[in-house]
C-alpha cells in the first residue's frame, strides 16, 4: 500500500466505487462521499466503516495492481472538501464533488475565472475566429479559462489561452492518467505541466459516457464568473453546463452567433444571458 496519502486515498475511492457503494460524479454519490469525509475523516476509514474491514486487495483484485502501477508514476494531489486549497466556489455548489484530483499550479483554482464551452463540432469558420475573439477578451481581462477538454470550443479555449500565455484549467470527464479524445494529448499534458488538470475521477477507473456530463458541474463550479458558450445548438452536450449555470446563480454569456439559427434553447431561455459581440467586447 502507499505512503503517499494522495495516492492511498485515490485508490479507497476506486474501492468505493468498484463495490458500487457509491455512483461516481452523481450528486446523490457525491453527497454520500462528502457525509463519509465528514464523519469518518478520510475515504480510507470510510472504506474500513462501510465495509466492514473489508480487504483493499480483494476489493480490487486485478484493478489493484494495474491501478498501482498507473500511480507509482503519475503525481498528483487529492485534495478533499476539509482542505483549505479546495476551490472556494465548489463548496457551495450543492451536490457537487468533494474531492479533487489535481495536477499543475493549484493556486489557479483561485483566481478570478471564467468557463468557455460550446459544441464538439466546431466546423463554421465565423464560429472559431468569434471563439477566438472571445477567449482573447477573455484572457485581456486576465481571467483564467476554465474547460472540458473536448473537442470543438473546449479545444479551442485551452489552446488559444496556452498559445497566447493565458492560463487554463482543464476538467476532464476521465481520471487524470487518460487522454479523451486521443487526439488533445499533447494538450493536456501541456496543461498539466504548465497549468492545471482536474478530474473528480480516481486513477483506475474505466471511462463512462455520463462521466463528462457530471463534470459540468465541476466545471460550472470552479469557474467564478460564470460561462460563455461559443456556440451550442438543441442536441449538444453543452445544455449540461448552461443548466449548471443557471442552478447555480452565475452569469450565462452566449456569443452572437448563436441567434437566429433557430435554436429552442436561445428562446427559451430569453432574459437569463447576457449576449455578447466578440468585435464589440473590449
Amino acid at each position: 500500500m502507499f505512503d503517499d496519502r494522495n495516492k492511498s486515498e485515490s485508490l479507497y475511492h476506486l474501492a468505493l466505487i468498484k463495490l458500487r457503494k457509491v455512483f461516481p460524479g452523481s450528486e446523490k454519490g457525491n453527497n454520500d462521499l462528502k457525509r463519509w469525509l465528514e464523519t469518518y475523516g478520510s475515504l480510507q476509514e470510510a472504506f474500513n466503516q462501510i465495509t466492514g474491514q473489508a480487504s483493499l486487495e480483494s476489493t480490487l483484485e486485478k484493478n489493484l495492481s494495474q491501478a498501482q502501477r498507473k500511480l507509482e508514476c503519475f503525481d498528483f494531489e487529492t485534495v478533499t472538501i476539509q482542505d483549505p486549497r479546495f476551490p472556494q466556489h465548489l463548496k457551495g455548489v450543492k451536490g457537487a464533488t468533494p474531492i479533487l484530483y489535481a495536477s499543475g499550479d493549484l493556486s489557479l483554482w483561485h483566481k478570478k475565472s471564467i468557463a468557455i464551452v460550446g459544441t464538439r463540432e466546431l466546423h463554421n469558420s465565423e464560429d472559431r475566429e468569434d471563439g477566438e475573439k472571445i477567449v482573447q477578451n477573455v484572457l485581456g481581462k486576465e481571467y483564467v479559462v476554465v474547460s472540458g477538454l473536448a473537442e470543438g470550443c473546449d479545444e479551442l479555449a485551452h489552446r488559444y489561452a496556452v498559445s497566447h500565455k493565458g492560463k487554463t484549467i482543464a476538467v476532464l470527464g476521465t481520471p487524470l492518467d487518460k487522454h479523451y479524445p486521443s487526439r488533445n494529448k499533447d494538450l493536456q499534458d501541456t496543461i498539466r505541466k504548465e497549468h492545471l488538470l482536474v478530474s473528480q475521477y480516481p486513477i483506475g477507473m474505466s471511462n463512462h459516457r455520463a462521466y463528462f456530463a457530471l463534470r459540468n458541474k465541476t466545471t460550472v463550479g470552479i469557474a467564478t464568473k460564470g460561462i460563455v458558450v461559443i456556440i451550442a445548438d438543441d442536441k449538444s452536450g453543452t445544455q449540461h453546463a448552461i443548466k449548471e449555470c443557471l442552478a447555480q446563480n452565475k452569469s450565462l454569456y452566449v456569443l452572437k452567433n448563436n441567434l437566429n439559427r433557430g435554436f429552442e434553447w436561445i428562446e427559451k431561455l430569453k432574459g437569463k444571458y447576457t449576449v455578447l459581440n466578440p468585435n464589440k467586447e473590449a
